[in-house]
Protein backbone atom coordinates (compact mmCIF):
# COMPACT_ATOMS: atom_id res chain seq x y z
CA UNK A 1 0.00 0.00 0.00
CA UNK A 2 2.82 2.40 0.89
CA UNK A 3 4.55 1.83 -2.45
CA UNK A 4 1.25 2.46 -4.25
CA UNK A 5 0.79 5.74 -2.37
CA UNK A 6 4.33 6.79 -3.28
CA UNK A 7 3.68 5.98 -6.93
CA UNK A 8 0.45 8.01 -6.89
CA UNK A 9 2.26 10.94 -5.26
CA UNK A 10 5.01 10.78 -7.88
CA UNK A 11 2.39 10.74 -10.61
CA UNK A 12 0.70 13.84 -9.18
CA UNK A 13 4.03 15.68 -8.98
CA UNK A 14 4.87 14.75 -12.56
CA UNK A 15 1.45 15.81 -13.80
CA UNK A 16 1.66 19.13 -11.96
CA UNK A 17 5.08 19.78 -13.47
CA UNK A 18 3.82 19.06 -16.99
CA UNK A 19 0.70 21.17 -16.52
CA UNK A 20 2.80 24.12 -15.45
CA UNK A 21 4.91 23.82 -18.59
CA UNK A 22 1.80 23.73 -20.75
CA UNK A 23 0.27 26.73 -18.96
CA UNK A 24 3.44 28.69 -19.69
CA UNK A 25 2.45 28.60 -23.36
CA UNK A 26 -0.62 30.70 -22.55
CA UNK A 27 -4.34 30.33 -23.14
CA UNK A 28 -6.74 27.63 -22.03
CA UNK A 29 -5.05 24.30 -21.18
CA UNK A 30 -6.52 22.41 -24.13
CA UNK A 31 -5.74 25.26 -26.54
CA UNK A 32 -2.19 25.46 -25.23
CA UNK A 33 -1.78 21.68 -25.54
CA UNK A 34 -2.87 21.78 -29.17
CA UNK A 35 -0.55 24.74 -29.89
CA UNK A 36 2.42 22.85 -28.46
CA UNK A 37 1.59 19.72 -30.43
CA UNK A 38 1.65 21.74 -33.65
CA UNK A 39 4.95 23.39 -32.72
CA UNK A 40 8.41 22.17 -33.65
CA UNK A 41 9.48 21.48 -30.07
CA UNK A 42 9.61 17.67 -30.10
CA UNK A 43 10.65 17.40 -26.46
CA UNK A 44 7.73 19.51 -25.26
CA UNK A 45 5.43 17.59 -27.60
CA UNK A 46 6.50 14.36 -25.91
CA UNK A 47 5.79 15.93 -22.54
CA UNK A 48 2.32 16.77 -23.82
CA UNK A 49 1.84 13.10 -24.67
CA UNK A 50 3.05 12.18 -21.18
CA UNK A 51 0.20 14.28 -19.82
CA UNK A 52 -2.22 11.96 -21.61
CA UNK A 53 -0.61 9.01 -19.86
CA UNK A 54 -0.97 10.74 -16.50
CA UNK A 55 -4.56 11.78 -17.11
CA UNK A 56 -3.92 15.45 -17.68
CA UNK A 57 -6.40 15.79 -20.55
CA UNK A 58 -9.28 13.91 -22.09
CA UNK A 59 -7.99 12.30 -25.26
CA UNK A 60 -11.40 12.56 -26.92
CA UNK A 61 -11.14 16.35 -27.08
CA UNK A 62 -7.73 16.13 -28.70
CA UNK A 63 -8.43 13.42 -31.29
CA UNK A 64 -8.41 15.73 -34.34
CA UNK A 65 -4.97 17.06 -33.34
CA UNK A 66 -3.60 13.59 -32.66
CA UNK A 67 -4.81 12.30 -36.03
CA UNK A 68 -3.53 15.32 -37.93
CA UNK A 69 -0.02 14.92 -36.54
CA UNK A 70 -0.08 11.13 -36.90
CA UNK A 71 -0.82 11.44 -40.61
CA UNK A 72 1.55 14.35 -41.30
CA UNK A 73 4.78 13.01 -42.89
CA UNK A 74 6.57 16.30 -42.17
CA UNK A 75 6.32 15.75 -38.41
CA UNK A 76 8.99 13.95 -36.39
CA UNK A 77 8.70 10.21 -37.15
CA UNK A 78 9.58 9.22 -33.59
CA UNK A 79 6.80 11.41 -32.22
CA UNK A 80 4.31 10.10 -34.77
CA UNK A 81 5.15 6.52 -33.84
CA UNK A 82 3.94 7.21 -30.28
CA UNK A 83 0.51 8.46 -31.33
CA UNK A 84 -1.32 5.37 -32.60
CA UNK A 85 -2.05 3.99 -29.14
CA UNK A 86 -3.23 7.41 -27.91
CA UNK A 87 -5.59 7.66 -30.88
CA UNK A 88 -6.99 4.21 -30.24
CA UNK A 89 -7.32 4.91 -26.53
CA UNK A 90 -9.97 7.55 -27.29
CA UNK A 91 -12.26 4.59 -28.10
CA UNK A 92 -13.98 6.83 -30.64
CA UNK A 93 -15.15 4.77 -33.62
CA UNK A 94 -14.16 7.63 -35.92
CA UNK A 95 -10.52 6.95 -35.02
CA UNK A 96 -10.56 3.59 -36.79
CA UNK A 97 -10.56 4.94 -40.34
CA UNK A 98 -7.41 7.12 -40.05
CA UNK A 99 -5.64 4.27 -38.25
CA UNK A 100 -6.56 1.89 -41.08
CA UNK A 101 -5.37 4.43 -43.66
CA UNK A 102 -2.01 4.79 -41.94
CA UNK A 103 -1.65 1.03 -41.63
CA UNK A 104 -2.24 0.59 -45.36
CA UNK A 105 -0.41 3.55 -46.84
CA UNK A 106 2.19 5.07 -44.50
CA UNK A 107 5.70 4.35 -45.85
CA UNK A 108 7.29 3.98 -42.41
CA UNK A 109 6.99 0.58 -40.65
CA UNK A 110 7.15 2.26 -37.22
CA UNK A 111 4.07 4.31 -38.05
CA UNK A 112 2.24 1.26 -39.40
CA UNK A 113 3.10 -0.63 -36.20
CA UNK A 114 1.75 2.31 -34.21
CA UNK A 115 -1.47 2.11 -36.23
CA UNK A 116 -1.71 -1.56 -35.27
CA UNK A 117 -1.38 -0.53 -31.61
CA UNK A 118 -4.24 1.91 -32.09
CA UNK A 119 -6.50 -0.61 -33.79
CA UNK A 120 -5.94 -3.07 -30.95
CA UNK A 121 -8.22 -0.85 -28.83
CA UNK A 122 -11.19 -1.91 -31.00
CA UNK A 123 -11.33 -5.73 -30.69
CA UNK A 124 -15.10 -5.64 -31.03
CA UNK A 125 -15.11 -3.73 -34.34
CA UNK A 126 -15.05 -5.85 -37.48
CA UNK A 127 -13.33 -3.18 -39.59
CA UNK A 128 -10.46 -2.96 -37.10
CA UNK A 129 -10.08 -6.75 -36.90
CA UNK A 130 -10.17 -7.00 -40.70
CA UNK A 131 -7.40 -4.40 -40.97
CA UNK A 132 -5.23 -6.39 -38.56
CA UNK A 133 -5.89 -9.59 -40.51
CA UNK A 134 -4.90 -7.83 -43.74
CA UNK A 135 -1.64 -6.65 -42.16
CA UNK A 136 -0.86 -10.12 -40.83
CA UNK A 137 -1.42 -11.85 -44.15
CA UNK A 138 0.46 -9.25 -46.22
CA UNK A 139 3.76 -11.02 -46.93
CA UNK A 140 5.28 -7.75 -48.10
CA UNK A 141 4.66 -6.13 -44.73
CA UNK A 142 7.49 -5.68 -42.23
CA UNK A 143 7.93 -8.63 -39.85
CA UNK A 144 7.35 -6.70 -36.64
CA UNK A 145 4.18 -5.10 -38.02
CA UNK A 146 2.82 -8.55 -38.92
CA UNK A 147 3.86 -9.98 -35.55
CA UNK A 148 2.16 -7.13 -33.72
CA UNK A 149 -1.03 -7.63 -35.75
CA UNK A 150 -0.98 -11.35 -34.91
CA UNK A 151 -0.52 -10.63 -31.22
CA UNK A 152 -3.50 -8.29 -31.05
CA UNK A 153 -5.73 -10.64 -33.02
CA UNK A 154 -5.56 -12.89 -29.99
CA UNK A 155 -7.84 -10.38 -28.29
CA UNK A 156 -10.38 -10.12 -31.12
CA UNK A 157 -13.97 -10.58 -29.99
CA UNK A 158 -15.60 -10.40 -33.41
CA UNK A 159 -14.96 -11.90 -36.80
CA UNK A 160 -12.83 -15.00 -37.31
CA UNK A 161 -9.08 -14.31 -37.27
CA UNK A 162 -8.18 -17.98 -36.75
CA UNK A 163 -7.79 -18.96 -40.45
CA UNK A 164 -5.30 -16.13 -40.98
CA UNK A 165 -3.37 -17.07 -37.84
CA UNK A 166 -3.23 -20.74 -38.86
CA UNK A 167 -2.15 -19.78 -42.37
CA UNK A 168 1.03 -18.05 -41.17
CA UNK A 169 1.89 -21.22 -39.23
CA UNK A 170 1.78 -23.30 -42.40
CA UNK A 171 3.57 -21.01 -44.84
CA UNK A 172 7.04 -19.44 -44.91
CA UNK A 173 6.27 -16.59 -42.51
CA UNK A 174 9.18 -15.46 -40.30
CA UNK A 175 9.54 -17.15 -36.92
CA UNK A 176 8.64 -14.00 -34.98
CA UNK A 177 5.34 -13.78 -36.85
CA UNK A 178 4.66 -17.47 -36.25
CA UNK A 179 5.42 -17.10 -32.55
CA UNK A 180 2.91 -14.26 -32.21
CA UNK A 181 0.35 -16.31 -34.15
CA UNK A 182 0.79 -19.31 -31.81
CA UNK A 183 0.33 -17.10 -28.76
CA UNK A 184 -2.74 -15.46 -30.30
CA UNK A 185 -4.30 -18.84 -31.03
CA UNK A 186 -3.71 -19.84 -27.42
CA UNK A 187 -5.48 -16.68 -26.31
CA UNK A 188 -8.43 -17.38 -28.61
CA UNK A 189 -8.67 -20.95 -27.26
CA UNK A 190 -10.06 -22.21 -30.55
CA UNK A 191 -9.97 -26.01 -30.86
CA UNK A 192 -9.93 -25.82 -34.65
CA UNK A 193 -6.21 -25.02 -34.42
CA UNK A 194 -5.22 -28.14 -32.44
CA UNK A 195 -4.07 -30.13 -35.47
CA UNK A 196 -1.78 -27.33 -36.61
CA UNK A 197 -0.41 -26.76 -33.12
CA UNK A 198 0.29 -30.46 -32.65
CA UNK A 199 2.19 -30.47 -35.92
CA UNK A 200 4.39 -27.61 -34.68
CA UNK A 201 4.93 -29.36 -31.35
CA UNK A 202 6.39 -32.40 -33.12
CA UNK A 203 8.88 -30.55 -35.32
CA UNK A 204 11.71 -30.22 -32.80
CA UNK A 205 13.12 -27.10 -31.22
CA UNK A 206 12.83 -23.78 -33.09
CA UNK A 207 14.09 -20.88 -31.02
CA UNK A 208 12.87 -17.34 -31.56
CA UNK A 209 14.60 -14.19 -30.34
CA UNK A 210 12.40 -12.00 -28.15
CA UNK A 211 13.05 -9.03 -25.88
CA UNK A 212 13.47 -11.32 -22.86
CA UNK A 213 15.91 -13.66 -24.64
CA UNK A 214 14.89 -16.73 -26.64
CA UNK A 215 11.78 -18.88 -26.56
CA UNK A 216 10.90 -22.16 -28.20
CA UNK A 217 8.12 -22.13 -30.78
CA UNK A 218 7.32 -25.73 -29.84
CA UNK A 219 7.02 -24.82 -26.15
CA UNK A 220 4.61 -22.04 -27.00
CA UNK A 221 2.59 -24.45 -29.13
CA UNK A 222 2.35 -26.84 -26.16
CA UNK A 223 1.22 -23.98 -23.94
CA UNK A 224 -1.43 -22.97 -26.48
CA UNK A 225 -2.66 -26.56 -26.70
CA UNK A 226 -3.02 -26.71 -22.91
CA UNK A 227 -5.00 -23.47 -22.85
CA UNK A 228 -7.35 -24.74 -25.53
CA UNK A 229 -7.89 -28.11 -23.89
CA UNK A 230 -8.53 -26.54 -20.49
CA UNK A 231 -11.21 -24.36 -22.05
CA UNK A 232 -13.01 -27.31 -23.64
CA UNK A 233 -16.04 -28.77 -21.86
CA UNK A 234 -15.47 -32.04 -20.08
CA UNK A 235 -16.46 -35.10 -22.10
Amino acid sequence: MKSSNKANAATRVKLQFLQEKIRAVGGAPTTAWIAVMHSGDVQLQRECLAMLEFGGFRRRELLPTLVAIFQDPTKDAGLRSELGSHIGATRIVGAIYPLCQSLRFDPYPRIRASAVDGLSHFPERQCAVDALIAALTNIDEHDFVRASAAEYLGGAICGDPLPALVKVLTDDSPEQVRLSAVRAIGALKDARALTTLNSIKQHGQTTVEVAQGTVSLESEAKRAIRRIRLSMPAA
